[in-house]
């Protein structure tokens, strides 16, 4: 039996060491991996989609860089709750699909915002991006207007493809530029019973309306002026 085991003695050996060096290449890939992962994103971030990531990103960006003056208790500008997203499209800060007239990314291209510092190319990128592609929030029940539909010269079709979309962000409730509140129905009848609507829209020059974005389309001022022809009803 001493000869027998002495026989196999080496095989055993052999057998631990490369157990060990087995081992050895596990513990390490392991320790690579974690070393290699991208900084402040847990185990759970790696299976959200890549839209959820970019969500997540742009409110990490908007916390660090925003939250401080624009908050429930500290509403600089008027801006109260720049984290919560349909506070954000009410207002017209961000509109889905259209970062070059959403005056979110309008004042951090001017230099205004935010005052300690402008941001950087990436996170300017990264919300502009954001925007681009719908605003997702990380899952947490964003309710986004359906501006997909084509246009109606309907009150309803106008009011969430247009009035909310390119209008309601400086003539609402908390900001009544020109004294009109176009977020209602009583509003927009108004405006319009007075002429300022139409003339706002079509004033030659630079100073028409919306301010800070394109002009209207030809067919979204021929939808509207239908809709106003028709007795511009709550439909």
């Amino acid at each position: 039996m001493k000869t027998t085991y002495n026989k196999l003695k080496p095989k055993w050996r052999v057998l631990a060491l490369v157990s060990l060096l087995s081992l050895l290449t596990i513990t390490s890939f392991q320790n690579c991996s974690a070393i290699n992962a991208p900084n402040g994103l847990d185990q759970s971030a790696s299976n959200a989609t890549e839209s959820e990531l970019m969500g997540q990103q742009a409110m990490e960006i908007l916390s660090r860089r925003c939250e401080s003056c624009h908050n429930p208790d500290n509403a600089k500008g008027d801006i109260s709750d720049i984290m919560d997203i349909n506070y954000l499209l009410y207002y017209r800060l961000v509109i889905p699909g259209q970062p070059e007239i959403s005056d979110l990314i309008r004042v951090v291209k001017e230099g205004s915002m935010p005052p300690n510092g402008s941001l950087s190319n990436e996170e300017l990128s990264l919300l502009t991006n954001w925007i681009q592609n719908g605003l997702v929030d990380n899952g947490k029940g964003v309710t986004l207007p359906d501006i997909s539909a084509p246009l109606q010269a309907k009150y309803g079709s106008l009011q969430v493809s247009l009035f909310n979309v390119k209008c309601v962000s400086c003539h609402n409730p908390a900001n009544l530029s020109g004294n009109i509140d176009l977020s209602v129905y009583n509003g927009v009848k108004a405006s319009v019973n007075s002429n300022k609507l139409i003339a706002s829209i079509e004033r030659p020059g630079t100073n028409f309306m919306p301010r800070n974005g394109a002009r209207l389309s030809a067919d979204e001022i021929a939808k509207l002026k239908e809709w106003i022809a028709n007795g511009a009803n709550q439909d």
